[in-house]
C-alpha cells in the first residue's frame, strides 16, 4: 500500500508497504473492495485493521475520515 503525506490513511496510522487484510472483519483483496468497506457510515467510527506490516500482523484500531476535498 502507498499512502500519500497528508492522506486520511497516513493521518490513520498506516506506513508505506503495509498490506492490509481486513477492514473492521471484512477481507480486503482489491481497492475496490477497500472502498465498498469505508462507505460513508464508517467515517467518524471506530474500526480494527488487520494489517500485514514488516513481517508481522499489526491490529490497529483507527476512526475513518472524509477524504481530503482537490
Amino acid at each position: 500500500m502507498s499512502t500519500s503525506p497528508e492522506g486520511p490513511g497516513r493521518q490513520g496510522g498506516l506506513e508505506n508497504g503495509d498490506l492490509l487484510l481486513r477492514f473492521d472483519h471484512d477481507p480486503i483483496a482489491s481497492i475496490d473492495d477497500l472502498h465498498r468497506a469505508l462507505g460513508i457510515e464508517r467515517v467518524g467510527q471506530h474500526v480494527t485493521l488487520d494489517i500485514w506490516r514488516r513481517g508481522r500482523l499489526v491490529c490497529p484500531t483507527v476512526v475513518p475520515v472524509e477524504p481530503p476535498t482537490e
